[in-house]
């Protein structure tokens, strides 16, 4: 027991529930994506990423820590305090929509592409309604109370399936992507604000809590807009060096990979961060073990997730996709090297926010890092063709890990030495990645058999025993664990 009261309990059940709601969502969102695939082609899916990517990019270069302040602050249950943010946000959204209508006619220059003028407007309105989104979430994930949030995620996704297939089928167009992202947001918000208890919020502008707001999310709006720049430097390159419908593919093979990082970004937010602003907040001399504790339980787990992923993905597109989007198999598996490293960086930046500190610097040097990579990568396969796409996701692979050092050197200054935890885990991540993945592709001649059905024996041999091992020593671990 922590000196909170419950503390071990409520984030096992927040972790349950982050986890379990994740598996649900991730089928969801695959079966859609499946679905729609038979419906619209890749060349829809590219315009859609470059959308998203940009919308998203709008949200992160504006984002000053709101939710987060109000998962860590001590005045974050106070009406004041939640009202000012929800205030903030409102604010915020209205600008963000405003941002997206004049991007969109520099956007349509660059990539050549007239529909571009109406969707990026179109999908900047969903900036506009998360805007109105409650604060009574943020206070549900600050208490570990998190099965209603997970709760609410799962529906809006069902809406947004039941919304994208019968526009799918009618317009066989982007559409349906667009209209499907806008009723969903538009149902979480209303979610929000009835079917979560507490008051509804107002309109309130309190100078104190606008200064501890802005205080504590300056260096995060530093922080979020260099790592959308990081992370998302591979869709915009792409979509002009090599066009839409690879965009698509690759896209899609961005689905695969980031499920396991979807998911531990869920119990990093939903549980690891507000556990340990908690913990902070009462034994901050106790935050370097707690820290080390959940790495040794979310790093195994993790393991079995992104090599699961990366094993399964060439069988995956192989048997239930169109020939189009085969090659999302070998993309995956290049992605899944990505997406471990932004596992890693995101645990760490958790840590960090924890201990109040926003700084971005690590995002910058991993911005610098993976342009520099990437293009060099791309450089040397010829600027053209298969190769020089692998040598641009290699060169992109680099660059994250190089943020996911600097993040572990960041916490070592703070008094939270984990690095040689992280580098013995994606050490040793990276190995079973290379014999379940890289034999394979050495095999699959030598037996006259398939690359995808060799993978799925990987997947037995390596990454059973190892599920197996994990799920006996997670459940001791979450036992003792003071987390």
């Amino acid at each position: 027991m922590t000196p909170s009261k419950g503390l071990g309990g409520r984030a096992m059940r927040g972790t349950a529930f982050s986890i379990g709601g994740q598996l649900i969502s991730q089928v969801l969102r695959l079966t859609s994506n499946l679905l729609l695939t038979r419906l619209l082609e890749p060349d829809a899916f590219g315009l859609m990423a470059i959308v998203l990517a940009v919308t998203a990019g709008l949200q992160l270069i504006s984002d000053v820590g709101i939710w987060q302040a109000i998962v860590r602050s001590p005045r974050g249950e106070e009406a004041d305090f939640q009202n000012t943010a929800w205030t903030l946000t409102v604010l915020r959204g209205i600008g963000l929509f405003a941002l997206g209508c004049l991007v969109a006619y520099p956007a349509a220059q660059f990539y050549g592409r007239d529909e571009l003028l109406w969707l990026l407007p179109l999908c900047t309105l969903q900036a506009f309604i998360q805007g109105l989104e409650s604060t009574k979430l943020a206070l549900a994930v600050r208490k570990l109370m998190v099965g209603r949030v997970v709760i609410i995620e799962i529906v809006t996704q069902v809406i947004a399936l039941a919304v994208s297939l019968p526009i799918g089928y009618l317009t066989h167009s982007v559409l349906a992507l667009v209209v499907a992202v806008l009723v969903s947001v538009i149902a979480r918000t209303l979610f929000s604000h009835f079917l979560v208890p507490g008051p509804l919020n107002r309109f309130r502008w309190d100078k104190s809590s606008l200064h501890e707001i802005f205080s504590f999310g300056g260096w995060i709006f530093v922080s979020t807009s260099l790592f959308f720049v990081g992370t998302r430097w591979d869709v915009f390159a792409l979509g002009k060096l090599e066009g839409m419908a690879v965009i698509g593919v690759y896209g899609l093979a961005q689905m695969i990979a980031q499920v396991p990082v979807i998911m531990g970004e869920k119990v990093s937010g939903f549980v690891l961060m507000p556990a340990l602003a908690e913990r902070f907040r009462e034994a901050p001399h106790e935050l370097a073990g707690d820290v080390r504790a959940a790495r040794l339980i979310l790093f195994p787990a993790g393991a079995v997730m992104f090599l699961g992923a990366a094993m399964t993905a060439p069988a995956f597109f192989e048997l239930l996709y169109l020939d189009a989007f085969a090659s999302a198999g070998w993309m995956t598996q290049l992605l899944v090297l990505v997406g471990w490293c932004a596992f890693v960086q995101d645990s760490s930046s958790r840590a960090m926010l924890a201990l109040g500190n926003s700084r971005g610097i690590t995002n910058g040097v991993r911005l610098v890092a993976t342009v520099a990579f990437s293009s060099l990568g791309f450089w040397l396969g010829d600027n053209d063709g298969t190769s020089a796409l692998v040598g641009f996701m290699i060169g992109n692979a680099c660059g994250s890990l190089v943020g996911a050092v600097g993040i572990g050197i960041a916490l070592g200054r703070h008094g939270v030495p984990v690095l040689s935890i992280d580098l013995a885990a994606t050490a040793a991540f990276m190995v079973l990645g290379a014999l379940g993945c890289g034999l394979p592709y050495v095999l699959a001649p030598l037996l006259h058999v398939s690359v995808s059905m060799l993978t799925l024996v990987s997947v037995v041999v390596i990454v059973g025993p190892l599920a197996a091992f994990v799920a006996v020593r997670t459940k001791r671990a979450l036992r003792k664990s003071r987390l």
